[in-house]
């Protein structure tokens, strides 16, 4: 695959933006994707990317803006996401994870836009997280906590 590739040329260590976006690309991403260790903009979005959120992605340091939306990723959103303190701009909307949302996104103090609507999260939302517009949050009917309406049990 033409990402696989890319995150595995060392050459690649001037790579700053990554746009491939409605492209019909397919797969998985790679492990390796975090060696882009350079790269500030990530955007895949738009195309028929599945499984699983590679969590070698907190290893991209740089990284300024990471849009995944309109895939049909799953599985659970990485803790390893919270390493990326230069984050300000996370899309990971219309896709298929799952889980909780982690922790770790609330000590990203760079993170200025936020979209994890239509997912199957569930849970409560961190209470860390500063983000107030419950619409980021659509579509993920098993989440609970503000600034969603909808109050968690007093178990989660």
């Amino acid at each position: 695959m033409f990402v696989d590739a890319l995150s595995k040329n060392k050459g690649n260590s001037s790579l700053l933006s990554l746009s491939l976006n409605s492209n019909s690309l397919n797969g998985t991403l790679p492990e390796s994707l975090g060696a882009l260790r350079n790269l500030q903009i990530l955007d895949l979005s738009l195309n028929s990317f599945t499984g699983s959120f590679p969590s070698s992605v907190g290893n991209m340091a740089s990284l300024k803006k990471l849009a995944l939306p309109l895939n049909s990723m799953n599985g659970k959103i990485p803790e390893s996401l919270g390493k990326l303190d230069r984050l300000e701009t996370l899309d990971l909307s219309s896709n298929r994870f799952s889980g909780a949302i982690p922790q770790s996104l609330a000590a990203i103090s760079s993170l200025h836009t936020l979209n994890l609507s239509y997912n199957k999260l569930e849970g409560r939302i961190p209470k860390n997280l500063k983000f107030k517009d419950p619409s980021i949050y659509n579509g993920n009917e098993f989440l609970c906590g503000k600034p969603l309406p909808k109050r968690c049990p007093r178990k989660q």
